[in-house]
Formats: C-alpha cells, sequence, structure tokens
C-alpha cells in the first residue's frame, strides 16, 4: 500500500484543521469537538487524547487554573468597564486597554494553553470577550 495515502489517527497540533477537533471545559478536560462519536474527526481527537494522555490530571489543573484567571481578567474587565461608563477617567481607560492586553496575550497562539483562553472568552456571555477570542490569531 502507498504510505501517501495512510491514515494518521493523531491530531497535528501545527495544521490548524486539526486543532479545531479539540476543544476543553472549565474543568480544563480535553474532549473533541465533535459530539456524534461515529464521525472520524470524534475519533482522532479521542484516540488522541487518550494516548497523548491530554487529561493528565496536572496538565488538566493547569488548564483550569488558566480558565479561572481568564474568567477573573474578565469579571475585573467588566467591572472596569460599568465604572468607567458611570464616571469615566483616564486612568480607568488605561486600566482597561492594559487588562484587554493581557487577555490579548492570553490567546496569542505562541501562548501556553491559548486554546483554553480562547475558549473561556468564546464560553462567557459577554459579546466584546466573544469577539476579543475571534480576533486571536
Amino acid at each position: 500500500d502507498s504510505y501517501e495515502d495512510e491514515i494518521i489517527y493523531f491530531l497535528d497540533p501545527i495544521d490548524k484543521d486539526d486543532t479545531l477537533k479539540l476543544t476543553f471545559d472549565k474543568t480544563g478536560k480535553a474532549k473533541p469537538s465533535s459530539l456524534d462519536e461515529n464521525e472520524w474527526d470524534y475519533k482522532r481527537a479521542k484516540y488522541t487524547i487518550d494516548n497523548l494522555d491530554l487529561n493528565y490530571e496536572p496538565l488538566k489543573e493547569a488548564r483550569k487554573d488558566l480558565w479561572d484567571t481568564c474568567e477573573s481578567k474578565l469579571n475585573e474587565l467588566q467591572n472596569l468597564m460599568k465604572e468607567y461608563n458611570q464616571n469615566p477617567s483616564a486612568l480607568k481607560k488605561g486600566q482597561i486597554q492594559s487588562k484587554l492586553e493581557e487577555l490579548r496575550t492570553l490567546t496569542k497562539p505562541k501562548s501556553e494553553f491559548s486554546a483554553v483562553a480562547i475558549k473561556c472568552l468564546l464560553s462567557s456571555d459577554i459579546e466584546w470577550a466573544q469577539k476579543l477570542a475571534l480576533t486571536a490569531a
């Protein structure tokens, strides 16, 4: 058989399409993006998670910590924005810009667990946070 037609089970973290096949929840758990266990994408994601032990407890804990950090920053920003809108000041505007930059840094592709930070922002009910996640790249 031709090796060129070899079926690859492991997801490739460098392949942008393959990175879409994994997702994370607030507990830090890695899981397939697809919910259909019969789909090839689900099977590949599950195979990768199981065989690379992506839910190894210290790894899950690190992802959970990042999720908690993102949520905390989101709450801080929401409060700052509310204060700013009620009583605008240059100081508050600077604080908002600084906190937004912290979130942008967490979602940069070269940042550790950036996919978790992006998922956290997308999971929020906050429109600006979702937009921020969508512009991460």
